[in-house]
């Protein structure tokens, strides 16, 4: 089952617009790189306990933001 959950940005405000830029340059699959940050920041809240839970896709392609840059090329 798929659950869909809205997001909107305001592009008049540049937070926001920095965001949704962001996010659009960095992956054609919107919605899987939105999943994959939250899932970073939720690990970086000491959410594991143990590494070997972290799914492998996350912790291989998501490294640094200059292994970002190559990915989104890929596309």
């Amino acid at each position: 089952m798929f659950k869909r959950q809205p997001i909107s940005f305001n592009l008049d405000c540049p937070h926001q617009k920095e965001l949704y830029d962001w996010c659009k340059s960095n992956s054609a699959n919107f919605s899987g790189f939105v999943k994959d940050v939250l899932f970073l920041y939720k690990q970086s809240q000491n959410s594991f306990s143990n590494e070997d839970e972290l799914p492998r896709k996350v912790v291989e392609v998501i490294k640094s933001p200059e292994e970002l840059n190559v990915i989104s090329d890929m596309f």
